[in-house]
């Protein structure tokens, strides 16, 4: 799986390997004539045309799965079976061991590749001078978090690594329920308070908040540590989801880890993602008190009704129990997500629409029983639903 966003209008590869063109033997993924293109042994299927934005490719075996800007469509090369004894490139064709010369510009958010239901390689982009564990990058290149190994360009020129404007993660707007309103601190100082309902609207490059922590990943920038509570002692945070700031548009925000430390029931819905609206794609873990979060199930949009949509960092997640057994809406719950382990408890049995549809995902245990139907869901290690 490959999210990569294109910057220029040349044709060329996004990945792939070949003996030779027209061998009969290619994989890959390529931009030729203004039209995606799906490569499978001899056999290459058009994916409609494409000029430039964000792409999430879910290549497996002779199925596409491409995501242009939010919208997924499958394509289906025809069956063979056909062996390529070269080596995977990254933004070019390998033409019988030589890059070919039909090269494509690019940025790449991540790359993950598998042997069946094994995770082999997980890539992401790291500046220069990036370090993890043992392994120094000392220039701008990919990373691979399973073998832990540094890959630098292998072509000519040199990689350059920046984020993407449309990400800067400058704007973070979430709203809180609690009778009697909520503080929020930021850096252990007073930021604001807040109504019950009524939203904190963060937009940093204006927020005149100082200090943070350097972070690298996904590039160089400050880290923040936000805590809200209420405003009366003795209330509880009855409901919490972010929300967008700007007044349109897909909003990129910058959540790494959020912690619930409360044992009350919580409305989640919309928690962390709403369909075209805004997303947390950094987002890498979300703990609890007790390792529980018990959530709301009283009105039609509530339950985990978009809690997780876009999360594609999320790993880590307390155990999900709902406080009864009324209707639980799940809708693109976990759309795009992907959480290790997924624990639902006091779940009603009822149709999961959509509710892990392109999710990736290890391990998953839904307590009563859950139907899905509209969904395309990977196991990475098969555990399965139960």
């Amino acid at each position: 799986m490959a999210n990569i966003t294109t910057l220029t209008t040349n044709d060329g590869h996004f990945f792939g390997a070949r003996g030779q063109q027209s061998a009969g033997d290619g994989y890959g993924l390529g931009k030729i004539s203004s039209n995606l293109v799906s490569d499978f042994g001899g056999n290459r299927v058009n994916c409609g045309s494409y000029s430039n934005g964000t792409l999430v490719v879910n290549k497996n075996g002779d199925t596409v799965t491409i995501t242009l800007n939010g919208t997924s469509q499958t394509y289906n090369n025809t069956p063979s079976t056909f062996s390529v004894n070269y080596n995977l490139f990254l933004f070019c064709m390998n033409d019988g061991g030589t890059a070919s010369g039909t090269k494509i510009t690019s940025k790449i958010h991540n790359l993950k590749i598998y042997e069946l239901d094994s995770l082999l390689y997980s890539f992401v982009p790291v500046p220069a001078g990036f370090v993890a564990g043992s392994v120094y990058c000392p220039t701008a290149g990919m990373f691979d978090i399973v073998e832990q190994k540094f890959y630098p360009n292998k072509g000519t020129g040199t990689f350059t690594y920046g984020r993407d404007t449309a990400l800067s993660y400058n704007n973070l707007g979430f709203t809180a329920t609690c009778v009697g309103g909520y503080n929020v601190f930021i850096d252990g100082e007073h930021y604001g308070t807040y109504a019950s309902a009524s939203q904190c609207n963060i937009i940093w490059s204006q927020s005149g908040v100082n200090g943070g922590d350097d972070i690298t990943i996904p590039s160089a920038l400050k880290a923040h540590k936000i805590w809200i509570e209420p405003a009366a002692e003795g209330n509880n945070i009855t409901a919490f989801h972010c929300d967008r700031v700007s007044a349109s548009g897909n909003e990129s925000q910058g959540l790494l880890w959020t912690h619930f430390n409360l044992t009350n029931v919580i409305r989640i819905s919309n928690l962390f993602g709403a369909e075209n609206i805004y997303k947390n794609t950094l987002l890498k873990a979300l703990t609890a008190k007790n390792n529980l979060i018990t959530y709301d199930t009283s009105s039609t949009y509530a339950g985990l009704y978009q809690a997780f949509p876009y999360c594609s960092s999320l790993e880590y997640l307390p155990v999900l129990k709902a406080n009864s057994q009324n209707f639980c809406n799940v809708y693109l719950a976990f759309y795009q997500a992907s959480p290790k382990k997924v624990v639902i408890k006091n779940n009603s049995g009822q149709e999961g629409f959509a509710m892990l549809n392109q999710t990736q995902i290890e391990e998953l245990n839904i307590e009563n029983g859950l139907r899905l139907y509209s969904n395309l869901l990977q196991f990475n290690d098969a555990h399965g639903a139960t």
